[in-house]
């Protein structure tokens, strides 16, 4: 988890867009699956640390978005809240009772009854825009066909979707 950070800050180190000397030109950065990089740090013992380490991300990004013009993605995750309140107590971890509180993310939110984000609310709400890629329910055909709809942005309505294509040869 640690590692992540240091990377981005060298990204920031490099020119900005536009002053390329040494053929680097960033202009997007991938981060998948975002919550596995801060699940070592879940335990009420590594809790600060891991906030500490999501709010310094969040900062990087921000910084990297706006000074350097690269776009940042990232996935958080969604977790079933009843499914994580089992397994804690599967694996009997007392000192992370208060991560596994029930709570939902607020009522007018599209992701669901008894699901929260795996990073928490502060970073449910840390990006500008939100996007959510569901997959069609028509399992019998394996289109690729996918709607992604604006959840959350900060330069037009949310509520709009599209549908798109995924196959081997690109998205469309």
């Amino acid at each position: 988890a640690e590692d992540i950070c240091p990377i981005l800050e060298k990204v920031a180190a490099q020119p900005k867009a536009g002053n390329v000397s040494d053929g680097i030109n960033i202009k997007m950065i991938i981060i998948d699956a975002l919550p596995a990089v801060f699940f070592t740090l879940r335990t009420e013992t590594d809790r600060l640390k891991g906030k500490f380490l999501l709010t310094q991300l969040n900062n990087l990004i921000y910084m990297l978005a706006k000074e350097h013009q690269i776009a940042i993605i990232y996935v958080n995750l969604l977790v079933n809240i009843e499914e994580e309140q089992q397994l804690a107590e599967d694996v009997d971890i007392p000192d992370c009772t208060e991560l596994y509180k029930a709570r939902t993310v607020s009522p007018n939110s599209t992701c669901g009854a008894n699901m929260r984000p795996a990073l928490g609310e502060y970073w449910y709400r840390a990006p500008h825009l939100r996007l959510s890629m569901e997959q069609h329910v028509d399992f019998t055909s394996m289109s690729g066909e996918r709607t992604v709809k604006i959840l959350r942005s900060c330069y037009s309505a949310a509520g709009g979707n599209c549908n798109i294509h995924i196959t081997p040869a690109g998205v469309y």
